[in-house]
């Protein structure tokens, strides 16, 4: 039996994000994200899903549905930290580094959360 899904609080839509995954492909942590950056593309108000494979990436939309805008490959992870940003928070940052040197940032609101998530990805 797989664990049950972590969800974290905000208004993201990282649940929409799950009958999009591949096949065989488990969600494992949804997520809201105030911003992220990943490699080259950034995004506010972010819905961050959490599977098995990769990190799924969709920016909040008014109009249409949710869509995967980025996604980054788990096994690609080759380095992760997080503390609060500036030292002193609120907000918190968690930076992942691909295997390609790509450095990645996702801001959590919340220290909690941004524990949690780097938690489930080792």
């Amino acid at each position: 039996m797989s664990d049950p899904l972590v969800i974290g609080s905000g208004p993201g839509s990282a649940l929409q994000l799950v009958p999009m995954l591949e096949s065989g492909e488990v969600a494992r942590a949804a997520y809201y994200a105030s911003r992220c950056k990943v490699q080259s593309w950034e995004g506010s108000s972010v819905s961050v899903l959490l599977t098995d494979r990769r990190i799924l990436f969709s920016k909040d939309r008014l109009f249409g549905g949710p869509r995967i805008d980025r996604s980054l490959k788990l096994a690609d992870i080759v380095k992760s930290s997080y503390g609060a940003m500036y030292g002193v928070g609120p907000a918190w940052l968690l930076h992942l580094t691909d295997s390609q040197s790509w450095l990645s940032v996702i801001q959590f609101s919340a220290g909690d959360e941004c524990e949690a998530f780097a938690r489930l990805l080792s």
